[in-house]
């Protein structure tokens, strides 16, 4: 398996439009030149929504948790702790996957323009 991912890293890499960067201050001017100011922050709405909603809902899960499986304040290392905080991750990341595959192909792939 990890063979396969090399060889398809080093075919992506051959395939890839975009050259290698020298640098992150050559990959910012570039993206800047070619792409404009915009460029930088792609998907960074969808990032600002997905990080909130993502906190927002382990929180929300994790204090009904606390209530709904008496939480022992005295005792913060106990097992009831540990699945109540893996109840509330597994909640808010099955939420929020969706929002996190919309922002990375945001950033990935460049907009183009419908063909008439």
């Amino acid at each position: 398996m990890l063979i396969f991912l090399l060889y398809a890293a080093a075919d992506h890499a051959k395939n890839n439009p975009i050259g290698a960067y020298k640098g992150i201050f050559d990959c910012v001017s570039r993206m800047y030149r070619h792409e404009g100011l915009a460029s930088l922050y792609r998907g960074a709405m969808v990032n600002i929504f997905a990080g909130s909603f993502a906190n927002s809902v382990f929180f929300f899960v994790y204090t009904d948790g606390k209530v709904r499986y008496n939480y022992d304040p005295s005792n913060p290392n106990s097992m009831t702790t540990i699945l109540i905080s893996l109840r509330a991750s597994l909640v808010a990341m099955i939420l929020t996957t969706p929002f996190w595959v919309v922002k990375t192909r945001l950033a990935l792939f460049k907009e183009t323009s419908p063909n008439p």
